[in-house]
């Protein structure tokens, strides 16, 4: 986006919010232990009548998988758990019970096997 723009979601690599908005919504949610804690914070803010902007003046760089000594596995598990707790959180019903997590656990044995496969020819 070239202006600041409104936006459903942002990175927690990237949130600025004031302090007394951050504990006003009681921070991120110590529920999610890594993974999904900015998404939800950000619908909890739209919810509560508050904007998500993007603003491409505000510059950052993350270094993607530098913030953990994890591996690329346990990552995917997490991210996986938090993704499944988030919609239980925020979307309860019978899809988040049941088949949310049939889905999940077959995209993240597809990630694996897949991560696999591409791993084989480069040496690692």
């Amino acid at each position: 986006y070239a202006a600041p723009t409104r936006v459903p979601a942002v990175a927690g690599a990237y949130v600025m919010i004031r302090c007394d908005l951050f504990e006003a919504m009681n921070g991120f949610d110590e529920g999610f232990f890594v993974f999904m804690e900015d998404t939800d914070l950000s619908l909890r803010l739209e919810r509560s009548g508050h904007a998500n902007l993007f603003v491409p003046a505000a510059g950052a760089t993350h270094a993607w998988g530098h913030g953990s000594s994890a591996g690329k596995l346990q990552r995917a598990w997490l991210q996986h758990v938090s993704i499944w707790k988030y919609f239980c959180k925020h979307r309860p019903g019978a899809y988040s019970a049941g088949v949310l997590p049939v889905l999940l656990g077959a995209n993240l044995v597809l990630t694996v096997l897949l991560a696999g496969v591409g791993s084989r020819g480069n040496g690692r």
